[in-house]
């Protein structure tokens, strides 16, 4: 894996209350913070194999891995917001945590 992780994200979790109607209320909440990471786009091969899997792939970020991250949460880069789409412990080490990402309108 690529070791060039010069990023500071945050990790950060969905509200977990929810209205009368099950949509949810309230603010994300901070999961992990201030994790180095490598952030780099999908180019090539990889961004083939990737839209076969999820069409909106497009970006790759890549930390040491820490347990209790899901699809569900969302990362922070300064102004930026990635949505996770897949989340992978790499071969299974508990060394690196790969997630293919989305970029989120704000």
């Amino acid at each position: 894996m690529m070791r060039d992780r010069r990023h500071k994200v945050n990790f950060i979790s969905p509200p977990t209350e929810t209205d009368s109607y099950g949509a949810p209320t309230g603010e994300w909440t901070a999961f992990a913070s201030s994790i180095w990471a490598s952030i780099s786009p999908i180019l090539g091969n990889e961004y083939m194999a990737a839209q076969a899997v999820q069409s909106d792939v497009k970006v790759k970020i890549e930390c040491d891995w820490f347990t209790g991250v899901l699809d569900t949460m969302r990362i922070q880069h300064g102004t930026d917001l990635y949505q996770i789409l897949d989340a992978i412990n790499v071969n299974n080490y508990n060394r690196d945590l790969l997630c293919y990402c989305k970029k989120v309108a704000q």
